[in-house]
């Protein structure tokens, strides 16, 4: 080959690029200061939460449960789609299953991409801390159904129709086919009715020498719609206005569209965030047509967003 034919061959090779170590480090990079920004984030949030659920957690054991709901709540608030497949690229969990250890979690993602990024490092967590949640489940099931190491590791529980009051046969053969935990759902019947399904169960389980527990679920406030005003076929759309009440307006304005709910007392606990001066200027003008009693909230599908404070 000639000297010009030796360079013209040269000019016509590309480049060297990147290689795909430094693609990773890149990548890792960026990634790991995007996972350190969430981190503090459910770290400061999770705190405030637990700050306010503090007097309310009576059992003190149940403490380390409730700061890992708090740090869960945090992290989804989070959208981390796009993370997801970043992570997964990289051969690193895709933060799709850490119900039971978020920080852990959070932890161990930042310290690996840490050490791909070529980064100051950053303290793996400890193991017991991924080994944790199963621990205190082990602990409290073993509470609750008794220790049984041989038996089963699931346990089965049946939700007693209303009629279990008063037949105690078909508790006898709900029990009998392998229930070890007995739902009593509060939101149907009555103390009374409860009481007899209790009775039936416990009965029925002293004649098959078996130990099944009970649970009352309690019903909450059901916050519903309760009542619609509007013209008929009414369509909402962003920027329209739209008023939650306690209780119906004595004379609603002809196009006003008014819904009552059947839980007032949120009302009391509703603030609107960035609304505009001109929003929340209609959104008083309008207000004032209603009687106070209503106590109702105007919102603006448009420029206010509604949370609640509570």
């Amino acid at each position: 080959m000639t000297r010009n034919a030796s360079q013209r061959s040269s000019l016509k090779r590309p480049a060297a690029g990147p290689s795909r170590e430094v693609i990773g480090k890149v990548s890792a990079k960026r990634i790991l200061s995007r996972m350190l920004r969430i981190r503090a984030a459910v770290t400061q949030e999770s705190q405030a939460t637990v700050e306010d659920w503090g007097p309310e957690v009576a059992r003190r054991s149940f403490l380390p449960g409730a700061i890992n709901l708090a740090q869960y709540l945090a992290f989804r608030r989070h959208d981390l789609s796009a993370r997801q497949h970043q992570l997964s690229a990289l051969g690193l969990t895709s933060l799709g299953r850490n119900e039971g250890r978020v920080m852990a979690t959070l932890d161990a993602v930042c310290a690996r991409l840490s050490d791909i990024a070529g980064e100051p490092a950053v303290s793996h967590p400890v193991p017991l801390a991924f080994r944790n949640g199963k621990r205190i489940l082990r602990r409290e099931q073993a509470r609750i159904f008794g220790d049984d190491p041989h038996g089963p590791g699931t346990r089965i529980m049946v939700t007693l129709p209303t009629r279990a009051s008063q037949d105690r046969a078909l508790v006898a053969d709900i029990i009998r086919a392998g229930a070890d935990c007995l739902r009593i759902n509060c939101a149907h019947g009555a103390p009374e009715t409860w009481a007899a399904m209790i009775e039936n169960s416990r009965a029925a389980a002293a004649e098959q020498d078996r130990a099944c527990r009970i649970l009352m679920d309690i019903a909450g406030p059901k916050c519903r719609i309760a009542e619609v005003f509007a013209p008929k076929k009414t369509r909402l759309y962003r920027g329209d206005l739209l008023m939650l009440a306690g209780r119906m307006p004595a004379q609603p304005k002809a196009g006003d569209v008014v819904i009552r709910m059947t839980f007032p007392a949120v009302l009391d606990q509703l603030e609107s965030e960035h609304a505009s001066s001109s929003t929340m200027a209609a959104s008083q003008r309008a207000s004032k047509a209603w009687s106070p009693a209503a106590r109702s909230f105007v919102w603006s599908r448009r420029a206010a967003r509604v949370r609640s404070s509570g």
